[in-house]
């Protein structure tokens, strides 16, 4: 399980990647504006220890093994950089949230 035991940067060890995820909002692109999934709507994020999969109402839309390429602690987050698909992804985690940076746009899920 990847976790960050307590430092001088007050991050405690109950955050963590690992865990699934719902899609809150999706921010960003020209105008910096932020959408919503309705109701009928459910994206889910699946981390495992080296796998990572999406979920869109219930059909999995991926699943890639991952590898941690670097992290770091700043604030009350955990910046990750993954690499999977051939790509490198970057994730910051707090205790109740994922931010996931996709292109002009982030993603932010809640831990379910």
């Amino acid at each position: 399980m990847i976790s960050c035991e307590k430092d001088n940067d007050g991050v405690n060890n109950s955050i963590s990647l690992i865990g699934d995820w719902k899609l809150k909002s999706s921010c960003g692109g020209f105008t910096g504006a932020c959408n919503f999934p309705k109701e009928d709507y459910n994206k889910i994020l699946l981390i495992r220890d080296s796998t990572i999969a999406e979920y869109i109402n219930g059909t999995n839309s991926f699943t890639f093994d991952y590898e941690i390429k670097s992290h770091s602690i700043h604030d009350d987050y955990i910046y990750y950089e993954l690499q999977f698909n051939n790509t490198t992804q970057r994730i910051k985690v707090d205790k109740s949230e994922l931010h996931f940076e996709k292109g002009d746009f982030v993603e932010t899920y809640s831990r379910r």
